[in-house]
Order: structure tokens, then C-alpha cells, then sequence
């Protein structure tokens, strides 16, 4: 397809380079912007797009710059693609989310793939056969127990949700909440999708044989860290898997959900 329409990619980190490359191949013209850039650079990459592509995530100290040149930046009859969440208020201008259902299902899913790698490299102890801990059953925690599954290993879930705990027992997890831990004192992983602190001192304490523990959650996380680092438990934070692990397949998720939306809404 050939047009004459300009993205202006906001961060340039290697997930958006891939995108690029692919909406380049598309027939689009690419300009992109990194946050060590003059702000001068940044006016220039939107004075000359059509569309804006903001980053998925915004670390606090990008979110900070882009919400103090809001109101220095000409964003007029510009169509920004951006996740809402990032709670920056565009609501002046033109916005389309890409954080769609199929988006965050895909992303849960090079997640999922993503933390299994970090354990495969990170532990000592083979998945297979491994007693797993997951807590947390939403969309990553539902795929991350699949494709463990896939590998032998013996799952545990922890969820609140009853409607999570029926799937759980559906598909065979055992089932345990936070006191219950103690309970079950031997996991080898634990990787962890809850973004608040339920495994703190009191049941990391109790936990024999633990080799490693992946924590997914966005900040803080889910996971004591001063015990751990105090107590000598190996721990992985893992924030924005996709982006840094498989940046080419993020890239394309990016792509590939901002060409749909453009496509089925004519945008």
C-alpha cells in the first residue's frame, strides 16, 4: 500500500523500531523521536506526522516529560495512539487506545513465554517436575500455568477470584490462598502477577527448596524484595517483557493492532 501519511514514533525503544519497520513496509513514512532527544526534536517529529505513537508504558520520568510539554506541543489534527492507562490527559485531541482485548491477549502471551525464559536461564532446576507457585490467575497468569503445564511441571495457583478458582480447578491446579502457604512450604519457582505485596516475610520465610522467584507484577510488585535480598533469595523483576525480550514480535503485536484499527475504522 502507498501512502503519503507520517507516523511520528514517540521513544524509539526496540520495540517501536520494529514497529516502524513494519508500518514502513506498509507504505508509511517513519520519523522517530527518542526521549534523550532535544525537545526541539520532538516538536519537529509531530509538526510533521499525521499519526503519533506514544509508548505502550511510559516510565515516570518519560510521563513527567510528556505531560509538561502538553501544553507546548501541537498535537492539532494528529491522531495519537496511545494506552490509556498511561493517564496522561489528551482529552483535547484526537486519541485511539491500541490497548484492545486482542492486543493485551497477545501481550499476556510473549509474557507468559517471556518469564519462562528468564526461569529457564535464571534456576538452577529444570521446569519439568518443578512444584510451581503462580499467584495471581488472570490473562498471564491463565497462560503461564498452560504452557508450564506443557513442560511437566506441578502447578499451584493462588487467586481471590471465585470465577478464577473454578477455571484453576477446571483445568487441575491445586488451589491455595496467601495463609495457606504455609501449608505448602516446598515450591522450587514462584512467579508472581500480583501488583501488591502477598508474598512478604512471613511466607517467604516458610518456603524450603525455592530457587527462583519471577515477579511480573508492575511496580512494586508482588514480592518482599528487601527480605529476599536480605535473606538471599534469587528474584527477577520483570517489567516489559515483550519490549525487551522479544522486541521483533512486540513490535509486530504494535503494528499490526494500530494497521487494524486504521483499517476497519477508516482512521
Amino acid at each position: 500500500m502507498n501512502t503519503d501519511k507520517t507516523f511520528g514514533i514517540i521513544g524509539a525503544d526496540l520495540r517501536q523500531i520494529e514497529a516502524g519497520k513494519i508500518l514502513k513496509k506498509h507504505g508509511y513514512n517513519i520519523l522517530f523521536y527518542r526521549f534523550e532527544e532535544p525537545e526541539e526534536n520532538l516538536k519537529k517529529t509531530i509538526l510533521n506526522s499525521d499519526y503519533i505513537i506514544l509508548p505502550l508504558i511510559l516510565t515516570k520520568d518519560n510521563a513527567y516529560l510528556i505531560k509538561e510539554n502538553i501544553s507546548k506541543l501541537n498535537f492539532k489534527d494528529k491522531l495519537i495512539f496511545c494506552n490509556t492507562k498511561n493517564n496522561i490527559n489528551f482529552s483535547e485531541f484526537r486519541t485511539k487506545n491500541y490497548y484492545t482485548e486482542e492486543f493485551i491477549m497477545q501481550n499476556a502471551l510473549v509474557t507468559a513465554e517471556g518469564a519462562i525464559k528468564i526461569a529457564q536461564e535464571k534456576s538452577q532446576k529444570s521446569i519439568n517436575n518443578s512444584e510451581i507457585l503462580v499467584t495471581g490467575y488472570g490473562r498471564i497468569g491463565k497462560i503461564l500455568c498452560k504452557l508450564l503445564k506443557n513442560f511437566g511441571a506441578n502447578i499451584t495457583v493462588f487467586t481471590k477470584e471465585e470465577q478464577d478458582i473454578l477455571w484453576a480447578k477446571i483445568n487441575q491446579y491445586k488451589i491455595i490462598n496467601v495463609k495457606e502457604i504455609k501449608e505448602y512450604t516446598r515450591f522450587n519457582l514462584i512467579f508472581n502477577t500480583v501488583p501488591e505485596i502477598i508474598l512478604d516475610s512471613s511466607n517467604l520465610n516458610l518456603i524450603k527448596d525455592l530457587d527462583l522467584i519471577v515477579d511480573l507484577a508492575s511496580n512494586p510488585g508482588g514480592v518482599d524484595k528487601e527480605f529476599c535480598a536480605k535473606s538471599g533469595i534469587n528474584i527477577v523483576h520483570a517489567l516489559g517483557i515483550p519490549g525487551k525480550i522479544f522486541p521483533k514480535t512486540a513490535g509486530e503485536i504494535v503494528a499490526n493492532t494500530i494497521l487494524k484499527l486504521i483499517s476497519e475504522e477508516n482512521l
